[in-house]
């Protein structure tokens, strides 16, 4: 630095000597303040730590502590340790198994799983309950009945709405199988040994053994809607078999494997209300919520009950409102009472009556309307009195 002073304040220094002292001073200059910034303001904090916290003195950050984060590859060798004994790592030969709980930690073997569970116990109970409640509210917000295979349209919402055929064990919306029946023989009440399924087109048979064969059959290949249907025929004692509710459980339960919602449901109520098995309420809400997360809607309505009977508004709101974007006017009668009493806000039942109606739309047809009067008339003419033209079809 002094020799480039002193090469700029001698008089005999040439113009070119002056340029190559100006531009090594910039030179300089640039490197010296480069220096600094990478130094006090672009270079990069100390290393993390994880692990417990504590508050630092003045500026209000949270400083954590206990286990070193160096990049990623670090971190996940952390996690794939043993919580118990430590074991594991990358570079280890055998597979660690997760907490099938709460999956946070993993253990090497079962010695050390139950060795480490007075230590994990309360955290892996509070975020398995996080789990199961993102699972619950997250899952189910389509109804669990497929389209109708004739009109393409969603499944009514009401059961009395739609018919289930054995020979296929295909829901048909009523709209398109009264529709189908006044085409074909110009009636909607036709002799039932002339009608043929609106799908597959089976023959509908009168002698009620040939029917149970044909629904074992469904059984014995493993269809579970079948399972269903055979079930509630031993639980009600209908075309022509016994009542036999502990075989009816045992073909729900099979049902209930083989992944239908109906069976869940139908072993919700079994359980609730003792029917073919001891009474057990573990049991009727683990299927009420299966039922419930397959979109089952009176499963979901029937938990926003038990919730809102236990003073737990929130979270039967929440069930509420599943349901009635499903189409549970239940529900949304729930959700109006929820407002009226301050547990609920007027954005919740606004939200819950456009989806309600949102809905309702897409289940409406003109055949499924004319399908409602035809048995509103029918009503009518097997309970001899008259119901006023507001009645709605209950659910």
């Amino acid at each position: 630095e002094r020799a480039l002073f002193t090469l700029i304040m001698t008089e005999n220094s040439t113009a070119t000597e002056l340029s190559y002292a100006l531009l090594y001073g910039s030179l300089l200059g640039f490197a010296v303040v480069s220096w600094l910034l990478w130094k006090f303001v672009l270079s990069p904090p100390p290393p993390a730590r994880v692990g417990t916290t504590s508050s630092s003195s003045s500026s209000g950050a949270v400083r954590v502590s206990t286990m070193d984060v160096k990049g990623i590859e670090s971190s996940s060798a952390a996690l794939d340790e043993c919580a118990n004994c430590g074991k594991g790592g990358n570079n280890s030969d055998f597979k660690l198994k997760k907490c099938n709980a709460c999956y946070l930690v993993k253990y090497c073997n079962v010695e050390c799983q139950k060795a480490h569970r007075p230590k994990h116990k309360k955290e892996c109970r509070k975020r398995a309950a996080e789990l199961k409640d993102i699972a619950l509210f997250s899952e189910g917000h389509n109804h669990h009945l497929e389209d109708c295979p004739m009109c393409l349209m969603p499944m009514p919402i009401d059961g009395q709405q739609s018919m289930l055929y054995f020979c296929c064990m295909k829901n048909i919306c009523t709209g398109c199988a009264l529709k189908k029946r006044s085409v074909e023989h110009g009636s909607a009440q036709v002799d039932i040994s002339k009608e043929a399924c609106p799908f597959c087109r089976s023959k509908i048979s009168k002698d009620q053994r040939k029917n149970i064969q044909i629904i074992q059959r469904r059984v014995d290949a493993g269809d579970p809607e079948a399972h269903v249907y055979l079930g509630d025929m031993y639980n009600e004692g209908k075309r022509g078999l016994p009542v036999d509710k502990t075989r009816a459980v045992k073909l729900w339960t099979e049902a209930a494997r083989l992944g239908s919602v109906s069976a869940h449901f139908q072993l919700y109520e079994a359980y609730n209300l003792g029917r073919g098995v001891d009474r057990n309420m573990k049991l009727a809400t683990h299927h009420a919520e299966m039922a419930a997360k397959g979109g089952h809607t009176i499963a979901r309505q029937n938990l926003g009950s038990d919730e809102a009977n236990h003073g737990n508004y929130k979270r039967a709101l929440k069930h509420w409102m599943i349901a009635a974007k499903i189409g549970c006017h239940t529900s949304l009668a729930n959700i109006l009472d929820l407002y009226k009493y301050g547990d609920a806000t007027k954005d919740d039942y606004a939200d819950a009556l456009t989806g309600f109606q949102k809905a309702d739309e897409e289940r409406t047809s003109p055949d499924r309307k004319s399908a409602v009067e035809m048995f509103k008339k029918m009503n009518r003419l097997m309970a001899g009195t008259v119901l006023s033209s507001g009645t709605v079809v209950k659910e």
